[in-house]
């Protein structure tokens, strides 16, 4: 999502739904009790990004995964 900028482009990008992708956005970040997008609509910056707590858990998910 940092890469597109969106959600929605993310989600193309990876042939998911933007509706299932969400579902599980929220779903974690009622899990980890803290939200996991930062979403800005106005300014040159405008569009939607991962938090840090998403960026490290994106991390510990990789790590995990070259285990196996």
């Amino acid at each position: 999502m940092n890469n597109e900028g969106s959600l929605n482009r993310a989600c193309k990008k990876v042939k998911m739904s933007y509706k299932h992708a969400w579902l599980l956005l929220k779903e974690i970040e009622e899990s980890v009790g803290e939200p996991l997008i930062i979403t800005q609509r106005c300014g040159l910056d405008q569009g939607t990004s991962l938090t840090e707590k998403a960026l490290n858990l994106l991390d510990e998910f990789n790590t995990y995964q070259s285990f196996l």
